[in-house]
């Protein structure tokens, strides 16, 4: 390794200024004009940089260097110059003879960093010569012991070939393995599926009735009764859809779906979801909105309201005092995207230090909680990072235990092409919706169906069911609906086959009919065949009555918004 520097000039002053200002990062010498430094570069062997400059008496910088690259052709070469040779000095530097080129008049930093620079140059080609060396010396050696290594070549063919044997039944047994891993997961999915319609489909039925009694006069009591089971099987019902929910996102069966959403009425859906819990713990909700942020959106809005209200619904739980905020900010944009951040804070009881890093692991929840009704499963935040990592975010969180809790959210939405297109529907047809509540309901299961049917009936809709997808069929020809809710998963014909007829089917004033999808395996549930079937909306069993009419009344608001443009 070498730091030793030549400078070459036929000013004395410029050459005590070099010195002086570098001898203590280099090795430096000097000499006055070419013919010195050609003695100076013979008498001091090989220099790491010459650095000359182009007009000297006698010999030019140019005819200088290349006398030196000629004896030493590692050596970095550096011609100073003036702004009027600077044409010649870059033909020249085109040619490889310099390192660089510099002009007058050179400050002390870009002199120091073409010095640094042609430095490591010259000591990786001395490196890369030292290596070359070696590999020559090795080379010799390695012929010598060719022989001496035939015999052990030999024996090590021998060996190899044995655990070429092993390894290739290592790989059978692999392959074996993997086939049994990937039945294994077969198993499991086919196994979820079947658990969640076979859970779902009585759970329905369970709640529904309970839905039904509570419409009924009761005591005051038989009413907080059947409130708490309400409670209880709608607790169940979420608890089984963050399982699967988790499990659909590690085998890859989570699909994202892209429409146009408003920020403003998420907030409106939070806001109005969470108000009576904060209510009654006497807590501040709020939820703030950059006014920069664009109106319109484009995006997964059910993964995103899934993330809110997860983080939300912990700030609240987990908050005995104060209020939980979330605030919304943009953090970078473009013509065609947005990058938000959202911020979900509290001020709860926390989160210890030593769980941090596995809060977002399946069923971790925080250590000494003051009170049982912090329990949960511990699946919310575990769902919430396999969302945000599935959208492409980043999530961060910040807590001091005792203090609350902030959550980071960052994700990236697309931008509409146009304010006229931001609003347009997702699905190609115009669902049309009457204010008169005529639903045809198709339900397999003949216990669900009555529930649904009785509900639906209660809450003021004239129902008409069927028990498969013909059956539905024939009854949407004869009749005359204004919405369809169609199970997933029936005989005969399914409810991807049932809304694709009605789809297509030539009596074209009933074809946008609405249809809303009913299923009860949140596993394989597949966003292509909804898309590709017409379907305008789906939920997930046990139905609720509350969330059935908000799907239908919504769907009619949407219809009467656009019979008015």
């Amino acid at each position: 390794m070498s730091n030793k520097i030549l400078f070459v000039d036929d000013e004395p002053n410029i050459l005590a200024t070099f010195r002086a200002t570098l001898h203590r990062r280099f090795e430096v010498a000097i000499a006055l004009g070419a013919a010195e430094g050609l003695a100076a570069f013979s008498e001091s062997g090989p220099l790491a940089v010459v650095v000359s400059d182009l007009k000297m008496p006698g010999m030019d910088g140019i005819s200088f260097l290349t006398r030196i690259k000629n004896i030493a052709p590692s050596t970095v070469c550096i011609l100073l110059t003036g702004f009027a040779d600077v044409e010649t000095a870059i033909g020249v530097l085109n040619q490889g003879l310099l390192f660089r080129l510099l002009t007058k008049p050179i400050s002390t930093v870009n002199l120091s960093l073409a010095l640094d620079a042609g430095l490591e140059q010259f000591n990786l080609l001395f490196m890369r010569k030292q290596a070359e060396e070696k590999l020559a010396i090795f080379y010799e050696q390695l012929e010598k012991l060719v022989d001496e290594r035939t015999r052990d070549l030999m024996i090590a063919n021998e060996r190899l070939t044995l655990e070429i044997a092993v390894r290739q039944q290592a790989e059978v047994e692999l392959l074996k393995a993997k086939h049994a891993a990937e039945a294994g997961s077969r198993a499991k999915s086919e196994f979820l599926c079947n658990m969640s319609h076979e859970i779902r489909t009585p759970l329905t039925g369970v709640l529904g009735m309970l839905q039904l009694l509570h419409m009924s006069r009761l005591e005051t009591e038989q009413e907080n009764n059947v409130l708490l089971a309400i409670a209880s099987a709608k607790r169940l019902s979420q608890f089984l859809s963050d399982i699967l929910d988790i499990s659909r996102i590690d085998a890859g069966k989570l699909h994202l779906q892209k429409v146009p959403f408003s920020l403003s009425n998420l907030k409106k859906t939070i806001i109005d979801f969470f108000a009576v819990a904060a209510s009654q713990k006497n807590l501040g909700l709020e939820f703030f909105i950059d006014p920069r942020i664009p109106k319109i959106l484009i995006g997964d809005l059910t993964r995103l309201t899934q993330i809110l209200f997860n983080l939300v619904g912990n700030a609240i739980k987990y908050t005995e005092n104060g209020s939980a905020r979330i605030e919304v900010y943009p953090l970078q944009s473009t013509d065609t995207q947005e990058r938000v951040l959202f911020i979900v804070s509290d001020t709860g009881i926390g989160i210890q230090d030593d769980i941090l890093q596995d809060i977002f692991e399946p069923f971790v929840q925080a250590k000494n909680l003051p009170s049982p009704r912090f329990q949960g499963a511990g699946l919310g935040l575990a769902i919430v990072k396999r969302l945000v990592t599935l959208l492409g975010g980043n999530l961060a969180i910040d807590s001091t235990q005792g203090a609350g809790a902030t959550i980071y959210l960052a994700l990236c939405f697309q931008l509409p092409p146009g304010e006229g297109q931001a609003a347009a529907p997702a699905n190609e047809h115009r669902p049309q919706v009457s204010a008169c509540g005529r639903i045809l309901f198709a339900k397999h299961d003949e216990m669900s169906r009555n529930v649904g049917k009785r509900m639906l009936e209660e809450a003021g809709y004239t129902v008409s069911t069927a028990k498969d997808g013909l059956e539905a069929l024939r009854l949407f020809a004869e009749n005359e609906f204004d919405l369809i809710l169609l199970d997933i998963q029936m005989p005969v014909m399914d409810g991807y086959k049932t809304a694709k007829a009605m789809r297509c089917s030539a009596l074209r004033d009933k074809a946008n009919l609405p249809i809303i999808a009913i299923t009860a395996d949140a596993v394989s549930f597949d966003t292509e065949k909804f898309q590709a079937a017409g379907l305008d909306y789906s939920i997930l069993m046990p139905l609720d009555t509350a969330a059935l009419k908000e799907v239908i009344d919504d769907l009619t608001a949407k219809s009467s918004k656009r019979g008015k443009r």
